[in-house]
């Protein structure tokens, strides 16, 4: 039997501001509605309304079901298994599919919740501002989803095995699905995107922060400038208040939260991608690069080998000297990618948005 889904989201986690989760949700949209799935959308009807401009063309095209309250008062509503029901919102549903930072109340329905990582509960990040309060709300989301959730939906083994070492009663009902990356956003030759690489620009999608490595990162680029002065870093997404001053360094250029074309169309003009970051729970900067045939130096951490294969070169991601070693050989152009990126189509099919959609629709379905 072929089950209706409601999804509920948090719109501007999938607008500029694009989160990890963001991109995770909107890969599941699209590879359900590539495989032909019906599914709705449910969100706060102030959220809906002031994001849906930035929405993509597929997310928009959704039929959406909207509830009057905050999104944040309807959090807290449903940790008390109060507020909307999920099922009275759209009769169709047979399925109730959310993040866990919004386990919902069903009403009854079945539930799937998707667990992106646990990197908030493992990873030392008390030194950060508001860790206190992070880690309080992700672990109560966490056991609302261990109380209610038919199935967790995760995205790596590696994820999986952490969730399960830390919740044990989630182990038998977690389901290992990849995330899903979409192959037909712009393309080089295409009129918003150069026609040629610049093999001087190396591209760091992730932003600045202690999980993606920051500390490693400044003390790398002061090497590579120093051997290669012409080499330039280009910055995507959020930098942490400590990692400010790295935005200072020579050759350094901060582009912020992109566009998915444009950032589609950055991908394509990198010369080289590097992404070594302490912790991912999967990835999906390994994925992006790999869709636009840039060469991928990446950490040897978390889900990063298990999404990477052999279509990145992977360093440790303590090792400075590692990680600067391959990106100054490269700049000097004596690093030899052929095999690297000979390898990634191949790894790539694995994660279609085609695939995710068949086989999170068939475990809804069962």
């Amino acid at each position: 039997m072929r089950r209706n889904i409601l999804v509920f989201v948090i719109p501007q986690s999938m607008t500029r501001e694009c989160t990890g989760v963001g991109t995770f949700v909107k890969g599941a949209l699209r590879g359900l509605a590539y495989a032909g799935r019906e599914v709705a959308l449910a969100a706060s009807a102030k959220d809906y309304a002031r994001s849906f401009g930035l929405l993509d063309e597929r997310t928009q095209a959704l039929p959406a079901v909207t509830f009057k309250k905050s999104w944040r008062l309807e959090q807290e509503l449903w940790a008390l298994n109060r507020g909307v029901k999920a099922a009275e919102l759209w009769p169709p549903t047979d399925v109730i599919y959310c993040p866990f930072e919004t386990v919902v109340s069903t009403g009854g329905m079945p539930l799937v919740v998707s667990i992106y990582d646990v990197a908030q509960l493992e990873l030392g990040l008390r030194h950060e501002a508001g860790f206190a309060r992070r880690y309080a709300a992700k672990y109560v989301r966490l056991r609302l989803a261990e109380r209610r959730a038919d199935y967790i939906h995760t995205p790596s083994s590696f994820s999986a095995e952490r969730i399960a070492h830390m919740f044990p009663r989630l182990e038998s009902r977690i389901r290992i699905i990849p995330g899903g990356v979409d192959v037909r956003l712009p393309r080089v030759g295409d009129d918003r995107c150069p026609a040629e690489r610049d093999p001087n620009l190396v591209m760091l999608p992730g932003g600045l922060s202690y999980r993606k490595n920051g500390d490693l990162i400044r003390r790398v680029w002061q090497m590579v400038h120093v051997a290669v002065p012409r080499a330039q870093l280009v910055v995507t997404g959020p930098v942490f208040a400590e990692y400010q001053d790295v935005l200072e360094l020579p050759g350094v250029v901060y582009r912020g939260f992109v566009r998915e074309a444009d950032l589609a169309c950055l991908y394509q003009r990198a010369g080289l991608v590097w992404y070594p970051s302490r912790y991912e729970g999967f990835g999906f900067p390994v994925l992006e690069a790999m869709a636009s045939g840039a060469p991928l130096l990446a950490s040897r951490a978390g889900a990063i080998p298990e999404v990477a294969g052999s279509a990145a070169v992977l360093a440790a991601p303590e090792s400075a000297e590692a990680h600067s070693d391959v990106i100054i050989q490269h700049l000097r152009g004596g690093f030899d990618w052929r095999d690297v990126l000979a390898a990634g189509p191949l790894q790539l099919a694995r994660f279609s948005c085609e695939a995710f959609g068949a086989a999170f629709g068939a475990l809804v379905d069962s």
